[in-house]
C-alpha cells in the first residue's frame, strides 16, 4: 500500500486524535462561568483539567505504552515539587494558559501559566516553597502582590535544544519552562498561579483576559477530565509537516479546536471540534474527512497489519457532523487500541 495515501487516508483522523493528547485546553459551558479560566491572561490556548483524576487516572491510562515519557512528565513535576514542595498533582482543578510565540526556527513556542486551585490555603503554600527553596528567591512587588521567583541554577542547561520532536518535544519544552525560573505567587486564599515570570505577571496585573473567541469555542462538556479550546495561528497546517499542498490548504481553514476528553469503563471519549473560516471552508475539511473515512476503511478495512486494522477501527467509529463553520468528530476508543495508538506517536 502506498505511504503517501495511507498517510492521506488517515491523517486527519490522526490529527483530531493527536489533538486531544497535545493540547490541554478548556470546556465550554464551564468556559463560560468557571472563575479560575476567567482569571487567566490572554492565551492562545487554555485547558481546565479535573487536576486528580488526570493525574491519578487519565494520563497513566493514555501513556500506558509510553512509560519514559509518563516517567520524563513525573520527574518534572516532582522537580518543581522538590523546588517549590508545591505538588500540581494534588490540586483540585488546574487552569492552564498557553500562549503561542514563533521562534527563530518559524515553529512555535509555548509559554505557560497554571491556575492551581483546590483546599489548600495558598499563603501557606507560599510560606511553605519559600522555607523549601532556603532562601535561594527574589521577590517582586506588583501592587498589593508580592511574586515569588525562584531560579534553577541550571537553567542555561534545561533551555538547551531538545532532541525529542513532536507530540513528546512539546510537552517537554512546555513543562522545560515550569522548571526554569518559576513565578509563584497566591491569587486569593485557596488560588495559586505558577508559571514563567512574564506570564504570572500578566494574570496578576489583570490587563489581558483569554479572549472571547476562544472561550467562545469551546464545546459544553460538563464531565469530561480535560475541556479545551485553541486558536490555531496561521491554520492548523502550520503545526504539522505537509507534503500536500491541497490537504495543507484544508487544514490551513482550521481556526480553532476545542472539544473534551474523558475516560471511563476502560475507554477514552474524544470530542472534537475544528471550526474554519467560513461555511465553505468547514464543507471542505467535512467533504475531506468524510472521503478520507470512506477511503480509510476500504484501504485498510482488509489490512493483516495490527497497526493499520487499528487504525481501520478509528476511522470506521469516528462519527462526523458538521454545522456551520464547525465539523465535530466524536470517538470512543478502548483501552487496548489507546495502547496501540500511542505506542504509534513519536
Amino acid at each position: 500500500m502506498n505511504s503517501r495515501v495511507l498517510s492521506a487516508v488517515t491523517l486527519l483522523f490522526l490529527l483530531f486524535n493527536a489533538t486531544c493528547l497535545t493540547f490541554a485546553v478548556s470546556n465550554g459551558r464551564r468556559a463560560q462561568t468557571d472563575p479560575l479560566l476567567r482569571m487567566l491572561p490572554e492565551s492562545d490556548a487554555v485547558a481546565l483539567i479535573d487536576s486528580r483524576r488526570f493525574f491519578d487516572t487519565a494520563l497513566p491510562s493514555i501513556l500506558a505504552t509510553k512509560p519514559a515519557l509518563l516517567s520524563s512528565i513525573n520527574a518534572k513535576l516532582d522537580e518543581i515539587q522538590q523546588k517549590t514542595s508545591i505538588d500540581l498533582r494534588r490540586f483540585d482543578r488546574l487552569a492552564v494558559g498557553l500562549k503561542l510565540n514563533k521562534t527563530a526556527d518559524n515553529s512555535f513556542d509555548c509559554d505557560p501559566v497554571v491556575l492551581a486551585r483546590g483546599t489548600y490555603n495558598s499563603g501557606a503554600l507560599v510560606g511553605i516553597a519559600k522555607l523549601a527553596s532556603k532562601g535561594t528567591y527574589r521577590e517582586e512587588k506588583l501592587g498589593e502582590r508580592t511574586l515569588y521567583i525562584f531560579s534553577v541554577k541550571d537553567v542555561a542547561a534545561k533551555n538547551a535544544p531538545s532532541t525529542a520532536s513532536g507530540i513528546t518535544g512539546t510537552i517537554d519544552s512546555t513543562i522545560d519552562k515550569l522548571t526554569g525560573e518559576i513565578a509563584i505567587t497566591g491569587l486569593d486564599a485557596n488560588t495559586l498561579a505558577i508559571g514563567t515570570v512574564a506570564r504570572v505577571r500578566e494574570t496578576v496585573e489583570g490587563r489581558s483576559r483569554v479572549g472571547s473567541d476562544v472561550l467562545g469555542v469551546m464545546s459544553p462538556y460538563d464531565r469530561a477530565i480535560v475541556s479545551f479550546g485553541a486558536r490555531t495561528p496561521e491554520g492548523m497546517a502550520r503545526f504539522l509537516p505537509m507534503d500536500n499542498d491541497e490537504l495543507g490548504k484544508t487544514l490551513g481553514a482550521i481556526r480553532f479546536l476545542a472539544g473534551a476528553v474523558d475516560m471511563n469503563a476502560g475507554a477514552a471519549n474524544l470530542q472534537v471540534l475544528a471550526r474554519a473560516a467560513s461555511a465553505d471552508d468547514a464543507q471542505g475539511v467535512f467533504d475531506t474527512a468524510q472521503g478520507a473515512q470512506q477511503l480509510g476503511m476500504a484501504l485498510l478495512g482488509s489490512s493483516k497489519n495490527a497497526n493499520n486494522r487499528v487504525l481501520a477501527r478509528l476511522v470506521q467509529n469516528a462519527k462526523l457532523a458538521r454545522s456551520g463553520n464547525d465539523v465535530t468528530v466524536t470517538l470512543a476508543i478502548p483501552q487496548s487500541d489507546i495502547n496501540a495508538l500511542i505506542a504509534m506517536l513519536k
